[in-house]
């Protein structure tokens, strides 16, 4: 529906410090590269906002608001 509608997708990851990289850049940047790889497969423009938290389940909510409030640089 995006390529149909010429939209943008953003994609927000929450996850606790640590969990699947040695350094928060080093998973923003992981993730970075995933979405933007499945942009080129969807040919979808892509956006991509890694949120660290110490309870995730917990702070979803927040999070999700945070991402949408704040710039994607």
């Amino acid at each position: 529906m995006t390529g149909w509608l010429q939209a943008e997708t953003f994609n927000i990851r929450v996850t606790t410090p640590g969990a699947l990289a040695k350094t928060p850049k080093e998973y923003a940047t992981a993730f970075e590269d995933f979405a933007n790889e499945q942009g080129r497969l969807h040919g979808q423009e892509v956006s991509t906002k890694v949120l660290t938290s110490q309870a995730p389940v917990a702070d979803m909510d927040a999070a999700i608001i945070l991402a949408i409030d704040a710039p994607f640089i």
